[in-house]
């Protein structure tokens, strides 16, 4: 099965965040990072419950789910046929609010 990938306003605002954050130091990482992050989430149209649950999850009232590319996670829910990626945050940034991710 395909699913539907979804970035939800608060991610797209993330990536533009790290794009223009790095791009301040090296347009080539930013290029480079963008492209990965980009390549990771249109990779969970396929089998998006390969990655592990999120921390947030616990706390969260639907299941979340984190890709993990570099220093980077992907925050992301399955709901029905569609995968909706909330946020896009550095990974060692503290677990997010359940209530900042949808």
């Amino acid at each position: 099965m395909t699913y539907e990938v979804d970035l939800r306003p608060r991610a797209i605002a993330d990536l533009d965040a790290i794009e223009q954050t790095l791009g301040a130091y090296s347009e080539e990482t930013a290029r480079r990072t963008y492209g990965l992050l980009k390549d990771g989430i249109l990779s969970l149209a396929d089998f998006p419950r390969r990655f592990a649950l999120a921390p947030e999850s616990a706390r969260a009232a639907i299941e979340v789910r984190h890709l993990i590319i570099g220093n980077y996670r992907v925050l992301y829910s399955i709901i029905g046929n569609r995968v909706r990626v909330a946020r896009v945050v550095h990974a060692a940034q503290r677990a997010i609010d359940p209530m900042e991710l949808f």
